[in-house]
């Protein structure tokens, strides 16, 4: 039992050579297998002791480790008693307890003296029921939250004492009397206000909204996220490909008689419709090939020019570069709505030239197309030679980004081009078109016929039977799966702690109880504490983002320490090479002769 006592004790008690291991003997030695917690703990300290929780419940961790059970009938509101058996079958003890408080036998209503914060008894004399009076006129003087605050102080007594009586000790108007006992009666006494239930009401049709969602699912208005989720709806984050005016813009002239202005725009707000400048992180290729490398460029014209009219010109002309291939460029290629393309002039415009099929002369290059290698060409010229292989590789992937967004814009005009022949008067009418592997082999259409041949049994439409509508007498009441601030703020609290003091880490179990603490004394709401298994989820993700915004923190100061070395390495060779001249001119001037 040492390893046991080490572990859950031995830095929580006070008191020193605790005869610990006599507890457990006493217990052991006496007729029956069950013992009343709190008494029989106590008579293994000296009289004066005053428990404290965190040693109480180092004491029950240290019991349920030995194989200890606590079969106490009744909560702690009722009584601070607690009773534990050592049984391994511990299911007779309890029930044992059960019926002995339910048939009246078990006296739950004494006094503690070793609990001397925690006694029972108490006797009501002149001078304790003044200060009784003394301690309510503190609260209401002391309150910071002004007639609501004292209407809660208030209603605690207002229904136990006459308002004469009320008058006479805490000098409260009539008018505060009345509102404690309106508040009384809806809160209950003391209790924190029931919050109002909101109602929110629609003015949107549902033809309007499905207008918006048809609007907002066209590739050439929005760029789905790879793999970030808004955290509220749980649906992908749509990127806005134009600002928020152009889009309505484009709405309204498409949809007249769509939703208003204000309504489109705070379905935009804080939601899972984000525009940003920077669409990295769309997806793989787009943010390795063509978001990171300006970002790279960037830092490496910082950390290596000095002059700073020649820094912010190749700057200006890289963040003209980004717009261009970030807006402009998709919006230059031409495709027909049939999904063909046609012969272009300009050799990067040319689709069919992407795909091997172009065969005529490409003799033109929009301004906007020799700007990627303009850029490069200032690049190569201020930058020293040992950032070549660097500008190099930069000019491929940009190359490569091109023809990946020539790639997106062929594909999503093949499929809204597919969806046009799909009409219900159209030839392909009840045809079923696949292929075994997708983007592997050609489409193969099968016909109503071969669909016959090919099942075994007869296809019927199926019948379900549908209940009418009814009209629900309440609303429903959806949990909503985040956590309520107050909450989180005290978690955050809990586990920080823990992290900078390791002799202060609590477990989940520890914290709910905490919360629970938290509770009864108004601080936070019952409803809004969560389960263990979700605090327990909760500080699994917490940490692994703080290791991962430590790691990402890391990855940039090396990236900053590996751009700048050359520069430093420069820097003093140049500070040598003057400390030697001066050295040889100090050295002339002293022997002139030589």
């Amino acid at each position: 039992m040492q390893p046991i006592f080490e572990k859950n004790l031995k830095k929580k008690i006070s008191t020193i050579n605790l005869g610990w291991i006599q507890f457990f003997l006493n217990w052991k030695n006496q007729k029956t297998r069950i013992i009343e917690f709190i008494i029989t703990l106590a008579q293994i300290y000296p009289s004066d002791h005053q428990f404290t929780e965190r040693e109480l419940r180092a004491w029950r961790r240290m019991m349920k480790d030995v194989g200890c059970t606590n079969i106490t009938p009744f909560s702690k509101d009722k009584s601070q008693l607690e009773f534990w058996t050592y049984a391994s079958d511990f299911n007779i003890d309890r029930e044992i307890i059960q019926n002995l408080y339910n048939d009246g036998f078990l006296k739950i209503k004494i006094s503690i003296p070793s609990l001397n914060n925690l006694s029972q008894s108490y006797e009501v004399t002149p001078l304790n029921e003044q200060k009784f009076w003394n301690s309510f006129q503190k609260s209401l003087e002391k309150n910071k939250r002004g007639l609501d605050g004292k209407q809660r102080i208030l209603s605690i007594i207002v229904e136990e004492f006459g308002p004469k009586e009320l008058h006479e000790k805490l000098q409260v108007s009539n008018h505060l009397i009345t509102s404690a006992k309106h508040f009384a009666r809806i809160n209950d006494p003391g209790c924190s206000t029931i919050d109002k239930p909101k109602v929110t009401r629609t003015r949107v049709t549902e033809i309007q909204d499905a207008q918006f969602h048809t609007f907002f699912s066209d590739k050439n208005n929005v760029s789905m996220s790879s793999y970030s989720v808004d955290a509220k709806t749980g649906l992908p984050i749509l990127y806005l490909k134009e600002n928020k005016q152009s889009l309505w813009e484009k709405f309204e002239a498409t949809y007249p008689d769509g939703i208003k202005r204000t309504s489109f725009m705070g379905r935009l707000a804080n939601g899972q419709y984000v525009y940003r400048k920077d669409l990295g992180g769309l997806c793989n290729t787009c943010n390795d090939y063509g978001y990171v490398v300006f970002d790279l460029l960037i830092t490496l014209i910082q950390g290596s020019l000095h002059e700073k009219s020649l820094k912010q010109f190749l700057i200006n002309e890289i963040e003209n570069l980004r717009y261009h291939l970030r807006r402009g460029f998709e919006n230059e290629l031409v495709m027909n709505i049939d999904g063909t393309t046609n012969h272009v002039p300009c050799l990067e415009h040319c689709l069919l030239h992407a795909f091997g099929e172009c065969n005529e002369l490409h003799n033109e290059r929009c301004e906007n197309c020799k700007q990627l290698f303009i850029v490069f060409q200032h690049l190569e010229q201020n930058l020293s030679s040992e950032h070549q292989q660097i500008l190099e590789e930069s000019k491929e992937k940009f190359t490569y980004f091109l023809a990946h967004q020539a790639w997106k814009k062929y594909l999503n005009s093949q499929y809204k081009a597919q969806l046009l022949d799909l009409n219900e008067d159209g030839d392909y009418v009840g045809f079923i078109q696949g292929r075994p592997l997708p983007h592997i082999g050609n489409w193969i259409c099968f016909s109503p016929e071969d669909i016959t041949k090919l099942v075994e049994r007869p296809i019927h439409k199926p019948t379900p039977q549908i209940l009418s509508h009814t009209q629900p007498y309440e609303n429903w009441i959806i949990p909503l799966p985040n956590f309520e601030e107050r909450v989180k703020e005290y978690l955050v609290a809990f586990f920080l702690a823990g992290d900078a003091n390791k002799t202060e880490r609590m477990s989940a179990t520890e914290m709910v109880n905490t919360l629970n603490q938290l509770s009864k004394e108004g601080e936070i709401k019952g409803e809004d504490i969560p389960q263990i298994k979700t605090v327990e989820s909760w500080i699994t993700r917490y940490s692994m983002s703080l290791r991962q915004k430590a790691a990402e923190e890391r990855i940039i100061n090396n990236r900053e320490k590996s751009l700048n070395q050359p520069l430093r390495e420069k820097n003093i060779r140049n500070c040598s090479k003057k400390n030697t001249e001066n050295l040889q001119k100090r050295q002339k001037r002293n022997n002139p002769n030589e």
